[in-house]
């Protein structure tokens, strides 16, 4: 927390680590991390865990609102672990069901970036973008299908970057 002066710590009522924090807006902030830790500040208020419906550890979270959060998680641990993409509405969290992200093979999707509910791209392991358009998932090309997608950061469907690489810092832009 900020307070004008100087960052001050906050609690983490999690015992988990901490990988990723979002907020859609001043009251509604959120943390994700290992087995599956989520945590969840609304009205400017303490930190509260939220089921997230997995024990995979979450790599990245981001919404158009806290209605309809996207968040990446994986297992390097489990032989048959894989990278997810998983949606947080006000039903709860659930995996998404989509043939081509049932088709990834990666250990780990690591962050989701958007512009709106309809406009999602979410990166992982294994060269791996994707793109949500409100109905279906489908996997972008990228140049190499052996470099990790670490992260985005973009404005609208048309401005997206993504950067990567183990020890080869990777950038392509969609």
């Amino acid at each position: 927390h900020w307070d004008g002066l100087r960052l001050e710590p906050i609690e983490n009522p999690g015992r988990e680590r901490a990988w990723w924090v979002f907020g859609t807006d001043a009251d509604h902030v959120y943390v994700v991390g290992e087995r599956g830790l989520g945590l969840e500040r609304i009205a400017r208020g303490q930190f509260v865990p939220f089921d997230t419906e997995t024990k995979q550890t979450i790599y990245g979270i981001w919404g158009a609102s806290p209605s309809r959060l996207y968040f990446a998680s994986g297992d390097f641990i489990a032989s048959e672990g894989r990278g997810r993409i998983h949606v947080r509405t006000s039903s709860g969290a659930r995996a998404i069901d989509d043939a081509d992200l049932a088709a990834f093979q990666g250990k780990a999707m690591f962050k989701v970036l958007g512009s709106c509910d309809d406009d999602v791209f979410a990166a992982g392991e294994r060269g791996a973008v994707f793109h949500y358009d409100g109905s279906s998932w489908t996997k972008m090309s990228t140049p190499d299908a052996r470099t990790p997608v670490l992260t985005l950061s973009g404005r609208s469907a048309m401005d997206v970057y993504a950067v990567g690489g183990r020890g080869t810092g990777a950038l392509w832009h969609y």
